[in-house]
């Protein structure tokens, strides 16, 4: 059972990842959508968070993440957590 900190935790990941997909599939791949604070640098946490994120999908062996690369690409739509 969640707590109310990951109910609100789930929530807010849904709501974003809802956002995001709503403009583009793969907008989490678009620097210009985020705040220049969260993109700046050659190491930013940007970068540092999509490397993190993509290297978990690319490891990933759930169904629907390999139907996903088998139908779409190895690019990932937008993160949900």
């Amino acid at each position: 059972m969640l707590d109310p900190i990951e109910r609100v935790e789930v929530a807010v990941g849904a709501a974003i990842a809802i956002r995001l997909g709503s403009k583009d599939p793969f907008a989490h791949l678009n620097r210009s959508l985020f705040d220049a604070k969260f993109v700046m640098g050659s190491n930013s946490l940007y970068d540092r968070w999509l490397n993190k994120f993509d290297t978990r999908f690319q490891q990933a062996n759930d169904p629907f993440i390999l139907h996903h690369k088998a139908k779409y690409g190895p690019n990932s739509p937008v993160p949900f957590g």
